[in-house]
């Protein structure tokens, strides 16, 4: 889907629902998600939801920022 909205010049977002955590995150930007919805992945015992949130920052940055 990125490869046709590119070389098409489409105009429209790509959004995940499922599967998407901190592990899964930067292979599914790097293959051109822009929205990324996330569920479960945010609730873990022993680690509060801003740690949860900053980890999945984190990923998405790695992605972003790599080739």
């Amino acid at each position: 889907l990125k490869q046709m909205r590119e070389q098409r010049n489409l105009k429209f977002l790509l959004q995940v629902d499922g599967g998407v955590a901190p592990e899964t995150a930067p292979d599914i930007v790097r293959a051109g998600a822009d929205v990324l919805v996330v569920g479960s992945a945010m609730f873990h015992p022993g680690r509060s939801l801003a740690q949860s949130v900053q980890q999945m920052r984190d990923a998405v940055a790695e992605a972003l920022n790599s080739p």
